[in-house]
């Protein structure tokens, strides 16, 4: 989970084509599922904290 919240090989690797879910999920060495679930995870939390700060 920290290697997806600090690294973003979607950023770095910008010029690579067709890199998707599943192709990023392939470099952290896990599942797609696994992958979406770890975001959707960190998205949660982003928001979590957007509220506590406008609170």
């Amino acid at each position: 989970m920290k290697l997806v919240q600090t690294q973003h090989p979607e950023k770095v690797l910008s010029y690579v084509r067709h890199l998707d879910d599943r192709l990023i999920a392939a470099i952290y060495g896990m599942d797609a599922e696994t992958y979406l679930d770890i975001k959707a995870r960190l998205v949660q939390q982003a928001r979590q904290a957007a509220v506590q700060v406008l609170s």
